[in-house]
């Protein structure tokens, strides 16, 4: 899931350029739409500099960074944040959605400079868990690196995620749960925009999404499931900030676990922190249709970069498990290659470019072996049904 805060109609957690007022907020027609390159101020509505965007966001005790995770601008955007942020404080931590705890070990010898970073792509199972481009996170992490900034993975395993969706959270026994606590219920607003989402996986799936309900058990089970990670990264970043040594924490993180504090920041503040900033970085095409007042503290304009792309490796834009049926997929990403090709979540793969697959780290190895243009056949079973398919990548 991408990142959310609570609707705060008053006081924002942190009041970016002033004290709390008692004026009323502004409303979603008077906000500035600012140019790429600009911040603008939910608060007031204003258009800021970075310098009072920086000022401001050094300030709180945790720094909430969203992304979209395929937009190499955006995690650019990050790196020059965290760097103003470190130019303040360097008793600060990042935390990164991208890690579960359990590749801390990789990420602390990644830190300290003990391994290269195929080795650290290795053990830190990046082509199992992100899967995304880890060029676009290069920056970020050699940066973290460079400066031996203490950095931990807040996410936790795919397993415990999907024992959640398919039982619910409390038939996961609590030595399964990873150390996370029970999660505090959702926001009304969290549970409306999770069960649009909610919708279209099962549209995905060629299931009746219209006589869905909000009391239905499995979307149950799906607020659960996002509840789950959102905890888990508040409980990380809570505990970053309350260790010896970070005065701040940092967290990379997906914009729809952040927007609105529907998500991360909402369990923050069960945990008692409310001292938190949201920043999230959004294109000018957007305008200010989706901004409203609490959607964040400050938004940042970005321009989707020039060949943003030269970095480009072949990805189908398809999340995979190792089932018990096979390599598994878990999404198809709206627009990637893997939904134009016709794949659908819960598909099988059975063989890409002819040879047979069994592992995860199988297929992203074949995937990525393609060139531009190449047309990929696949072989998926679905619902017990061999399929063919051709994904098509793009021509450089």
């Amino acid at each position: 899931m991408q990142s959310f805060h609570k609707i705060i109609l008053a006081c924002l957690s942190l009041t970016v350029l002033s004290a709390c007022v008692t004026t009323p907020p502004p409303k979603q027609a008077d906000l500035a739409c600012p140019a790429p390159g600009q911040w603008l101020d939910i608060s007031s509505g204003k258009v800021v500099s970075g310098s009072q965007a920086t000022r401001a966001l050094s300030t709180a005790q945790i720094v909430l960074l969203g992304e979209t995770h395929t937009r190499a601008e955006q995690h650019q955007w990050q790196l020059h944040t965290l760097a103003g942020l470190y130019g303040k404080n360097s008793a600060l931590g990042v935390g990164f959605e991208m890690f579960p705890r359990s590749s801390q070990g990789a990420l602390d010898q990644w830190v300290a400079g003990e391994v290269d970073r195929a080795s650290f792509l290795e053990k830190s199972k990046w082509g199992e868990v992100w899967q995304y481009n880890s060029d676009l996170y290069a920056p970020l992490l050699d940066f973290v690196r460079q400066n031996k900034i203490t950095s931990h993975g807040i996410n936790v395993d795919r397993t415990l995620i999907k024992a959640v969706s398919e039982n619910g959270w409390q038939a996961v026994p609590t030595e399964k749960r990873e150390g996370v606590s029970d999660p505090a219920p959702a926001i009304e607003g969290y549970k409306a925009l999770l069960f649009s989402v909610y919708q279209e996986h099962l549209t995905h799936r060629g299931k009746d999404s219209k006589t869905a309900t909000q009391k239905d058990e499995g979307f149950l089970r799906f607020v659960q499931s996002q509840l789950t990670w959102d905890r888990a990264m508040a409980e990380k970043l809570a505990e970053m900030v309350r260790s010896p040594g970070i005065d701040q924490a940092v967290g990379i993180i997906g914009s729809g676990h952040l927007a609105n504090g529907y998500g991360v920041s909402h369990q923050l503040e069960d945990l008692g922190i409310t001292n938190t900033a949201i920043a999230i970085p959004m294109d000018k095409a957007n305008e200010c249709q989706t901004i409203g007042p609490g959607f964040a503290d400050l938004v940042f304009v970005t321009e989707p970069m020039v060949k943003a792309e030269e970095a480009w490796k072949p990805m189908l834009g398809v999340l995979l498990e190792l089932s018990k049926s096979g390599v598994r997929a878990v999404k198809v990403l709206d627009g990637s290659v893997g939904q134009k090709a016709g794949l659908k979540e819960g598909d099988i793969f059975k063989s890409i470019a002819g040879t047979s697959v069994s592992q995860v780290k199988e297929a992203i190895t074949i995937v990525r072996r393609q060139a531009p243009g190449t047309w990929l056949p696949l072989v998926m079973e679905r619902k017990g049904e061999t399929l063919p398919f051709i994904a098509k990548f793009p021509i450089k």
